[in-house]
């Protein structure tokens, strides 16, 4: 991913006044705002490219009760992991990641078909599984979409494709990652 370091086991932005603006210091991942910016930019050039776009939604199913039962601390060390696994499966130059809410993660695949997108959401769900101090009911729920972009949509579309996938994600009990195709 662009712009970030490798600091303490966790990536950062190089100049510390764009990870203020940025960045999220829990996760190292962008934050919400610049991630849309970065976002609307992708889905423009892949118009403009005919190339098609990945889009995953990580969410920590019940994240509001397993922030209280943890430590302050260990919510803060859970959040690094997650963000550190986040980064590493996102392994290409072009994509980006960011923190948007307190319990989710999203992430945009560059020129990535469904299978990639797949694979880069069971890359992170492998990467989670490998980290020692997860709590162990954590329930992460991946929600992903791959689309050829159209002038005539525009990028949110994909934030409400992907929330279709984590709600079927939810309700299989057998796999935690669903990816849809299309804007259906």
């Amino acid at each position: 991913m662009q712009n970030l370091r490798q600091v303490r086991g966790g990536r950062r932005a190089v100049d510390p006044t764009t990870e203020l603006k940025e960045f999220d210091p829990l996760t190292g991942l962008a934050s919400r705002p610049f991630f849309r910016f970065r976002l609307e930019e992708q889905w423009e050039q892949s118009c403009r490219n005919h190339r098609p776009l990945g889009f995953l939604l990580l969410v920590i199913d019940d994240a509001a009760s397993l922030r209280r039962e943890c430590s302050k601390q260990d919510w803060r060390s859970f959040l690094g992991t997650l963000g550190s696994a986040v980064s590493q499966s996102c392994q290409r130059r072009a994509d980006f990641a960011a923190r948007v809410r307190v319990g989710e993660i999203a992430a945009v695949l560059s020129d990535a078909n469904e299978e990639g997108t797949r694979v880069v959401a069971e890359r992170i769900h492998t990467a989670l599984q490998a980290h020692e101090g997860i709590p162990s009911h954590l329930r992460l729920l991946i929600g992903g979409v791959s689309v050829m972009p159209n002038p005539s949509y525009f990028a949110n579309a994909l934030w409400m494709r992907a929330n279709e996938a984590v709600e079927q994600a939810a309700e299989d009990t057998s796999s935690r990652i669903v990816v849809l195709s299309g804007l259906n």
